[in-house]
């Protein structure tokens, strides 16, 4: 599958996150697989499904973290959302829908990545 580079910038954002690796494509495609095997997406869900607020507060910061750090630009702009609101109270299921698509989108678009040629 093509990735066409408009929808991906939606989502991964590499232009942006190039420079924060010194222009290294090799380094950036090993973020991203890295980003891809990262255990802390499901500690998440696992926090939420147990009502751990807390828990799921400190795997969403993590994941703000790791997003804002690799350009992830919806899934940063949700994650920081949830993070918020899990400082104070629950998540709104609003926010987690979104916080969920962009998941997904960003996961589809970075193994794309990965798998192709694209970052050398």
């Amino acid at each position: 599958m093509d990735i066409n580079a408009a929808d991906v910038k939606e989502y991964i954002d590499v232009e942006l996150a190039l420079p924060r690796v010194l222009g290294n494509k090799a380094l950036y495609k090993q973020m991203l697989t890295l980003f891809l095997e990262s255990s802390e997406f499901d500690a998440f869900e696992d926090a939420l499904a147990a009502g751990d607020n807390a828990e799921a507060g400190a795997k969403i910061h993590g994941i703000k973290g790791i997003s804002g750090s690799l350009s992830m630009t919806a899934l940063f702009e949700t994650s920081s959302l949830l993070n918020e609101q899990l400082k104070a109270g629950p998540a709104d299921p609003g926010v987690l829908a979104e916080y969920r698509v962009a998941y997904v989108k960003t996961r589809e678009y970075a193994e794309q990545m990965v798998a192709s040629s694209a970052l050398g």
